[in-house]
Order: structure tokens, then sequence, then C-alpha cells
């Protein structure tokens, strides 16, 4: 008596159902993750006017300490680099940065504004306090602040 005895090949590999599975997951994850980092690397470069402005601002609190007043005209802070098209202070010491277009035609535009300190004699030392406002080149909504604006800039609109 002979006896056959049947060998079953063992599976190896994957099928192609699985790999589409596999690539459907990962276009899915491309879609979402993509544009979160292009708005990301945008936030990032409107940043960069923050830092430019706020070195400005000890040029704002001291020429108001020396005058009492701020500065009378416009001056130049900044030159374009980086990210940075231009920033100035204004007449009434607010200090605007735009930035180079970021894509697609979007400028960001931010703004302090200062309000001086009020100095008596329960108040010997005052501080500055600056209000932040943004605006942007494109708004799907109408003009409005800025969503690429820092958290404490998005609260006020500076109209362009």
């Amino acid at each position: 008596m002979s006896v056959s005895v049947k060998t079953l090949k063992k599976h190896t590999g994957f099928s192609l159902m699985e790999l589409m599975i596999v690539i459907a997951i990962i276009g899915l994850l491309a879609a979402i993750g993509i544009p979160s980092y292009l708005d990301y690397i945008k936030k990032t470069k409107v940043s960069d006017l923050l830092a430019v402005m706020e070195a400005a601002k000890s040029t704002v609190v001291e020429y108001y300490s020396e005058n009492n007043a701020y500065p009378n005209g416009s001056a130049l802070v900044s030159t374009p680099q980086g990210n940075v098209f231009s920033a100035l202070i204004s007449n009434n010491g607010a200090i605007v940065a735009q930035s180079i277009n970021l894509g697609n035609g979007l400028i960001v535009l931010l703004s302090l504004v200062p309000t001086a300190p009020t100095i008596s004699s329960s108040n010997p030392i005052g501080v500055f306090t600056w209000t932040c406002g943004s605006t942007d080149s494109i708004s799907s909504y109408g003009p409005g602040p800025s969503s690429y604006a820092p958290a404490n800039c998005q609260a006020k609109y500076l109209s362009p």
C-alpha cells in the first residue's frame, strides 16, 4: 500500500489587497499631514516678524523715556532679510512688520501698538503695555486677523 502525502506550500509575501490597504492608509495620512505641516511652516516664518519687532520695542521705550513722546516720523527697523520684508516704527510708536510672500500671495502684516505707562506717586515705575494686531493678504472671510499670526496677535484686526 502506498500512501501519498501531499505537502502544502507555506504562504509567503503579501497579497495585492493587503498592499492596496497599506497604500490607502499612507495616502490618507499624507492628505491630512502635508497641509498641516505647510501651515506650521508659514506660522514659523511669521513668528520671525515678532522676533524683529521685539528687538524694536526697546528703541521705542528708550525714546519715550528720554523725550516723553513717541518717535516723530517713520524709522526703519529692519531691511529685507529672511522672512521679514520690512519693519518700521511709525509716529505713534507702533511697530509694524510685513512678511515676504509666504506662498500663494500670502503676506502677513503684524503690528505692536504701545500704551505709555501712567506714572504717579503710587506707581513710580511705569510699564509699557503692547497690543498686537495682524492681518494678511489672503482671507476667505474678508478682512480679519491672520490665522498665521501668533496667538496673542490673532485677537485684534489690523486694518491695512
